[in-house]
């Protein structure tokens, strides 16, 4: 059986795969957030943060925090959400 970790990070590495993500989970992406910044693997969080829609990232300002701050790092435009 695996563990919740595991089963997070397997569900974030589906959202990676995909060209969009229908209804993402939010306990998913900020787990994968999280990790992916550990790991300053910031191109990681831009990448699913592309496919998430505005007003996920409105909905969940943390989740849009760690987009905002991988933005940044990889050297991409600022996030605009209005």
């Amino acid at each position: 059986m695996q563990s919740r970790r595991e089963e997070l990070l397997a569900i974030y590495e589906t959202y990676l795969g995909s060209d969009s993500i229908e209804k993402p989970k939010f306990n998913v992406v900020l787990f994968g957030f999280q990790e992916a910044w550990r790991a300053q693997d910031y191109p990681k969080i831009v990448a699913v943060g592309d496919r998430l829609s505005k007003d996920f990232l409105l909905r969940w300002r943390e989740a849009q925090a760690y987009y905002a701050m991988a933005l940044a790092r990889v050297g991409r435009e600022k996030l605009r959400l209005t």
